[in-house]
């Protein structure tokens, strides 16, 4: 039972990863978009 809830709780935290990897993507993008402005 609790091996299940670990395996579980492994996965929620990849997909934070996965989430945070996306946002900081988009950040950068964005970053790259407002330098190109000026």
């Amino acid at each position: 039972m609790s091996t299940q809830k670990s395996q579980s709780h492994k996965r929620q935290e990849q997909n934070n990863t996965e989430w945070l990897d996306e946002l900081i993507n988009k950040i950068e993008s964005m970053k790259n978009k407002i330098s190109n402005s000026y």
